[in-house]
C-alpha cells in the first residue's frame, strides 16, 4: 500500500486524514480532552516523568500547542488533510498527537476496525522513526558558533558547557575532553564536531571546585 512507504509523521498523518476524513472530528475532540487532562495533572505528571529524550517542560509545551491549534483551527483541521498533518504532526506536536492517537484506538471502542488497524501500524512506524533517527541541534544562520538547541536554548540563555560522555561538566582539557557539550536547559549532550545529540543528562554534575 502507498502509506507503507511514507517516511515522516506528517506524511503518515496526511494518509490517515485522506483515508478516514469522517473520523477526524471525533478524534480531534478526544485529543483536545487528553491535552486538557495532562495540563490539569501537570504537577503529578512532572513528578513521575521518565523520558530521556524529552523533558517534561518540552512535552507540556507540545501539549499546549496541540490543544491551542485544535481550539482555534478545528474546522480547518477537519477539512484539510494537509493542514491537519502539518499543524499537528510537526516537531514536538507530532509526539503529543501520535501519543493521543494511539491512546484513542487502544482505550476507546472504535466502530471502524480498518481505522484502528491503520493507526496502530502508523504509530509503530512513528515510534521506530523516533528511536532510530539521530538528533542534531542547529546554529544561527551564517554564525556556526551561535548554537540553537532543539529546546530553544542558546549561549546567551542557559548556555552550553563542556562535559564528558555522561554529560557531567569538565574542563575542556586536550586529551581528556572529547569535544562534548551539555545543554544546560534540556540536558542534551552535543558533539561539537557535527552538532549531533549523543545522549541526555537532565541533572549534570557541575564542575568540582
Amino acid at each position: 500500500m502507498k502509506y507503507e512507504n511514507q517516511l515522516t509523521p506528517q506524511g503518515n498523518a496526511l494518509i490517515l486524514h485522506q483515508m478516514f476524513p469522517s473520523e477526524i472530528p471525533k478524534l480531534l475532540g478526544y485529543i483536545e480532552d487528553v491535552c486538557i487532562t495532562i495540563q490539569e495533572d501537570a504537577e503529578r505528571n512532572r513528578k513521575v516523568w521518565n523520558n530521556e529524550r524529552l523533558t517534561f517542560e518540552q512535552w507540556l509545551k507540545g501539549v499546549q500547542r496541540v490543544q491551542s491549534k485544535i481550539t482555534y483551527y478545528r474546522t480547518a483541521l477537519c477539512k484539510s488533510a494537509h493542514f491537519f498533518s502539518s499543524s499537528l504532526f510537526n516537531d514536538n506536536t507530532a509526539i503529543v498527537s501520535h501519543y493521543c492517537l494511539n491512546l484513542y484506538v487502544t482505550t476507546m471502542i472504535q466502530p471502524n476496525p480498518q481505522f484502528t488497524q491503520l493507526v496502530q501500524m502508523l504509530h509503530n512506524k512513528w515510534i521506530g522513526q523516533i528511536e532510530q533517527a539521530p538528533e542534531y541541534i542547529t546554529h544561527a544562520e551564517n554564525y556556526p558558533d551561535q548554537w540553537v538547541c532543539l529546546c530553544g536554548n542558546q549561549a546567551e540563555s542557559d548556555g552550553f558547557y563542556s562535559c564528558n560522555e555522561k554529560g557531567d561538566q569538565i574542563e575542556p582539557i586536550e586529551g581528556e575532553w572529547d569535544e562534548l557539550y551539555i545543554c544546560m536547559r534540556c540536558g542534551r549532550i552535543i558533539d561539537q564536531r557535527n552538532l549531533q545529540v549523543t545522549g541526555y543528562n537532565p541533572h549534570p554534575k557541575p564542575l568540582e571546585d
